[in-house]
């Protein structure tokens, strides 16, 4: 393999975790971050000796981490001190009447989950049951088949991996997640802490596929795990292992456009204390907005899609 000059624009958790990946691989890299302090939108605000996490909060999906930090030769554990929320998190309700609800803890594993929604509905219990049971056999069929799947030939997408999950998510995507929860319970409470994972996503649960009810396996079954400092402390990690592996890191740094010639890559220009500056490279990883990367940063001629698209 020849080692590139490699410019990764962004420096948040995708950002920083491919600059790893490819300095690991022998590549030269350079991160580019607008930013003084690199993170992204894993950010934290601090307030009379408190700290608080002001973008990702929930450390779901462990399983990815430890995949990380294992192409990086490393653990979880050399990294973080995970702590498993119990209650995973509280349900308030809209006063009703002037008179406000009891909130909810909601806990993991299924004997939590049954007795939760039992007692707001009655044979719920048993419902949700067989929900989780659903939730994890198709977070299983999407992690095992899809998660990784680079999907870079028409091999991958009738692999016996991928139509074996195919029973299993595809029915999934023809109906809303609001719906295939409301069919099954009709407590709203109940509908809406199944519901909350889209939410928790940044969409909607009446406009996110069913699939989306996969999420109720990582809070409901897996549980919910903090790392003890916060998600900064994630990031901390990142640029430990990053610097450890030769990546440069450079902050305050705001690219304005991706230069190229006869359709390939040929520098970054980005400014810094005032001044525009060049940087060349062989590759350029943009982990910054998409709309963004396309309209401001790329020359028409290199743009994907038309303004229409957006």
């Amino acid at each position: 393999m020849t080692a590139s000059r490699v410019v990764v624009i962004g420096g948040g958790v995708s950002g920083l975790a491919t600059a790893c990946l490819l300095a690991r691989d022998g590549h030269q890299v350079t991160v580019l971050d607008k930013n003084s302090e690199l993170g992204g939108r894993a950010g934290a605000w601090s307030q009379d000796g408190f700290t608080f996490d002001t973008g990702p909060s929930w450390y779901l999906m462990p399983e990815v981490f430890e995949h990380f930090y294992r192409m990086m030769g490393t653990t979880t554990s050399d990294h973080l001190d995970l702590v498993s929320l119990q209650p995973g998190y509280r349900v308030y309700g809209e006063p009703l009447d002037g008179a406000r609800e009891v909130p909810i803890d909601v806990r993991s594993g299924a004997d939590s989950a049954a007795a939760l929604f039992e007692g707001r509905e009655r044979g719920a219990g048993d419902r949700i049951r067989r929900y989780l049971t659903s939730a994890t056999t198709t977070y299983r069929a999407a992690v095992g088949s899809f998660l990784y799947n680079p999907f870079s030939s028409w091999r991958d997408f009738v692999s016996p991996q991928v139509l074996r999950a195919v029973p299993a998510v595809v029915p999934l995507l023809t109906r809303s997640l609001w719906s295939f929860a409301a069919r099954r319970f009709g407590d709203a409470r109940l509908r809406q802490v199944l519901g909350y994972p889209a939410v928790f996503l940044g969409t909607s649960p009446f406009e996110a596929p069913a699939l989306y009810h996969l999420m109720s396996h990582m809070d409901l079954m897996d549980g919910v795990k903090y790392p003890r400092g916060g998600f900064r402390s994630f990031v901390g990690s990142l640029v430990e292992i990053a610097r450890e592996n030769g990546v440069e890191l450079v902050t305050d740094s705001d690219v304005v456009s991706i230069t190229s010639a006869k359709g390939s890559v040929r520098s970054v220009e980005y400014e810094r204390d005032g001044h525009v500056q060049r940087m060349d490279a062989d590759i350029v990883v943009s982990a910054i907005d998409e709309h963004h990367t396309e309209t401001a940063l790329l020359g028409e001629s290199d743009r994907s899609y038309s303004p229409k698209r957006w």
